[in-house]
């Protein structure tokens, strides 16, 4: 079974017509699918894995290099991030860093954790999300306890009866 990567971000389906520039060759190319990062070419003939291209689309040149090929298709990735939404629109932007709600917006560390358990579910599922953090904390508190506890003494013990 093969292993893949997860991907960083959701591809956005295209449907456009592209030049794909090898080396002194040009080639017509249908682009699928793209993120920020890269796009889904069908070609007759795909250049081999590594080979450094050029992607003539919407007016503008995209360099990049094939990350993959099949046998009518290939992954380019692109040197430099682009909006694929304005790729798709007809207009070519630089993407910069996805836009954040505030500065603050992050899901690392406590703060994160908070957030996420708060405002990513609905209010059923925030009541659920309660319940489970207090379990765990209940189940952390007993097992902090019975580890720090002194041993037990002073039991007695008592034989046990032989039968013969």
């Amino acid at each position: 079974m093969p292993f893949h990567k997860q991907r960083r971000e959701e591809r956005i389906d295209l449907a456009l017509e592209a030049v794909l520039e090898v080396g002194d060759r040009d080639c017509p190319v249908t682009l699928v699918n793209g993120a920020s990062g890269g796009v889904l070419a069908l070609l007759d003939t795909p250049p081999p894995r590594g080979t450094a291209v050029s992607l003539r689309v919407a007016g503008r040149h995209l360099d990049g290099q094939v990350r993959w090929r099949g046998a009518d298709r290939c992954g380019i990735a692109f040197r430099e991030p682009v909006d694929v939404a304005a790729l798709q629109a007809g207009r070519l932007l630089r993407a910069g860093p996805p836009p954040m709600a505030h500065p603050g917006d992050s899901y690392r560390g406590p703060r994160g954790f908070l957030r996420t358990i708060i405002h990513d579910v609905p209010p059923s599922g925030r009541l659920l999300n309660l319940a489970l953090l207090i379990l765990a904390l209940l189940c952390t508190l007993l097992a902090i306890s019975r580890l720090s506890a002194p041993p037990v003494t002073g039991l007695q013990t008592v034989p046990y009866a032989r039968f013969d």
